[in-house]
């Protein structure tokens, strides 16, 4: 069974993941260098950000072109779609808010409950592609990898909720907590890059270029 569209959209999807990454080691930077409460970094800082803005545009498009692409092979990719575009809106209309606004507070909260719903329905439709490919072992692996990513993001969502309640003078607390929300932010991208990493070679195995090469040796085999 060849999937070339879920695979060409799985690629996407992995260096997705990885400009991700890239966002949260980039958010760390971010709060260590406001806590320095220094005028000498604010150069540093303002590169930081706009860096940041620009992976997370890629991030976001790349993303939708593979979960589109994707689609194209495995329909249950769609719902994951869906979801990015919703939490998509949802993050354009909180930039319309300040940035003490309790509104806005809960808009990201809801645009990160919408991202960890796009990533358990990607999750879910590489089961479906490992099952349809007849891959039981990478079928297993990805509901295990569900499973754990939904305790990962949960566990992120309640720490982003707890900083909300925190006051903001209670600086030793919150740093605690950001490093703990980046911690499991990493572990999360992590696993996620070496689960897709899997589903990959697995679609590229049934890939039209690795049949041709099946078949060549098998002919240069036989002669």
């Amino acid at each position: 069974m060849r999937f070339p569209n879920a695979l060409e959209g799985m690629k996407k999807i992995r260096t997705s993941t990885i400009l991700s990454l890239c966002l949260a080691v980039l958010a760390a930077l971010t709060f260590f260098c406001s806590m320095t409460q220094s005028e000498d970094v604010l150069p540093l800082l303002l590169i930081i950000v706009l860096a940041a803005l620009v992976l997370s545009i890629t991030a976001i498009i790349l993303e939708l072109v593979g979960i589109s692409r994707a689609a194209r092979d495995m329909n249950s990719f769609s719902s994951a779609r869906t979801a990015l575009i919703v939490g998509l809106v949802i993050s354009v209309v909180s930039g319309f808010f300040s940035q003490d606004s309790v509104l806005r507070s809960v808009m990201s909260l809801l645009n990160s409950v919408c991202s960890i719903f796009a990533t358990m329905l990607i999750l879910q439709a590489t089961v479906d592609l490992a099952k349809v490919s007849q891959r039981p072992d990478v079928a297993e692996r990805g509901q295990s990898m569900l499973r754990v990513v939904i305790g990962l993001m949960v566990a992120g969502l309640v720490l982003a909720v707890v900083q909300l309640i925190v006051p903001s003078s209670a600086q030793a607390l919150n740093l605690v907590l950001s490093l703990a929300g980046l911690a499991l932010s990493l572990l999360q991208a992590f696993l996620l890059l070496r689960y897709y990493r899997e589903v990959i070679e697995m679609l590229e195995e049934g890939s039209p270029e690795a049949g041709d090469e099946s078949a060549s040796a098998g002919s240069s085999h036989f002669e």
